[in-house]
């Protein structure tokens, strides 16, 4: 299958769906399904591999809060805070145990979805979703440092934020990148740090 179908029809089936939880593809130029409460945005993204013959199901939260990057590269850009720990799994729930879900033909996928990922979107994602109220909630889940470090400055554990953030600071800053992620991550610590 082709991106462009692929994403056609994801927006069509995962929105019948997350459209009535009050999830949105609106801005998404993919198939991108987020839902905003108070500060944070939860995420269902149905990701198609390279191959085209399988996607994936990512599920996370993120927030302006945590990512200086966010408004820029929202909904499709983002990074994924919880990294390998968002993929939905009908049996696992949501985590590292990934799930491939066909998607060859439009009948491969509307079978797939029909008889595994429905299921799970009701049952495992959504409300797992429905857990994270404040980015305190959020904070178990939050793998990568950059994330981890911004949410506990943002929580009030200040010198455990800045501790990760000085660390990723260097590590950053090794890479020698002009990426304009990398910059506009450096430059944001450094302000928390000031």
């Amino acid at each position: 299958m082709t991106p462009k179908r692929f994403n056609e029809l994801a927006r069509q089936l995962f929105g019948n769906v997350l459209e009535p939880h009050g999830f949105s593809s609106s801005e998404s130029k993919r198939c991108t399904f987020y839902r905003k409460s108070d500060d944070l945005y939860r995420f269902v993204i149905p990701d198609i591999s390279r191959s085209g013959s399988w996607y994936d199901i990512k599920v996370f939260v993120s927030s302006p809060l945590i990512d200086p990057c966010f408004e820029s590269r929202f909904p499709d850009d983002l990074g994924i805070p919880f990294d390998v720990h968002s993929y939905l799994n009908p049996v696992a729930g949501v985590g590292m145990r990934q799930k491939q879900f066909g998607c060859e033909t439009d009948q491969a996928m509307q079978a797939s979805f029909d008889s595994l990922v429905k299921k799970a979107l009701v049952e495992i994602a959504i409300p797992f979703l429905s857990q994270f109220r404040r980015i305190e909630d959020a904070l178990p889940y939050l793998k990568t440092k950059l994330h981890r470090g911004t949410a506990l400055l943002k929580v009030g554990r200040r010198e455990e934020g800045k501790e990760i953030l000085a660390k990723e600071r260097e590590r950053l800053l090794t890479a020698e990148s002009s990426d304009p992620v990398v910059q506009t991550w450096l430059k944001f610590i450094d302000v928390q740090l000031a």
